[in-house]
């Protein structure tokens, strides 16, 4: 209440600029308030119309409130202030995901998939959400053949691949991190055995 309070201070003594309704607004979802979240959010908004930053908290937010044609809107207006960003490429192909439109979110990933960019933990946390966990293969595939000694990217495309009941392709690809990161082995080893008797908790 009384960081609610400051702010709300603040924002009276500097009515144009949006960073005290926008900082108010994510004090408010971080209690749960969506709602009150939403006003403060669409006032900084109404005056910083261009800022990127903040339709995506709206679109957060919209989500949070269990709006996502309302949360795609917000992101899909940001993503279209500026195609080539690629931060709001993968938020708004996320909240796409999401949505259930993971169709689009396709369209929009296409670009930063052989760079391994498209491989992000927002996208993979959409595809856990929606249950597609396995559309987020080619993704880290993509990410390993883009840098083949980022030991991290092998064990997220393992945890993909046994999260999705494919314990096989899990370890071939913890066999693979073996060769092109010798280095790795005293780590992959253990997991690997794990998954061979189904007490893994791949981590991500």
């Amino acid at each position: 209440e009384l960081a609610i309070s400051e702010m709300e201070k603040q924002a009276e003594m500097s009515p144009l600029d949006a960073r005290f309704p926008l900082f108010l607004g994510v004090t408010y979802e971080a209690y749960g308030l969506y709602d009150d979240a939403k006003i403060s959010l669409e006032k900084a908004l109404e005056l910083s119309p261009a800022k990127q930053s903040i339709m995506h908290e709206l679109g957060q937010n919209a989500f949070l409130r269990g709006n996502s044609t309302e949360a795609v809107a917000y992101l899909k207006k940001a993503y279209e202030l500026e195609t080539n960003s690629k931060e709001s490429a993968l938020i708004y192909a996320a909240g796409l995901i999401r949505a259930g439109r993971s169709a689009d979110a396709d369209t929009i990933l296409a670009p930063y998939i052989e760079t391994g960019e498209a491989a992000d933990p927002r996208v993979l946390s959409a595809y856990e959400s929606t249950k597609e966990i396995g559309k987020a293969t080619a993704l880290w595939e993509s990410k390993i053949r883009a840098n083949p000694t980022d030991g991290q990217s092998y064990f997220t495309l393992a945890a993909i691949y046994y999260s999705a009941g494919n314990s096989s392709k899990a370890i071939a690809t913890l066999e693979a991190a073996k060769k092109a990161i010798p280095s790795i082995a005293s780590q992959v080893d253990p997991v690997i055995e794990q998954i061979r008797n189904g007490t893994a908790v791949v981590a991500q």
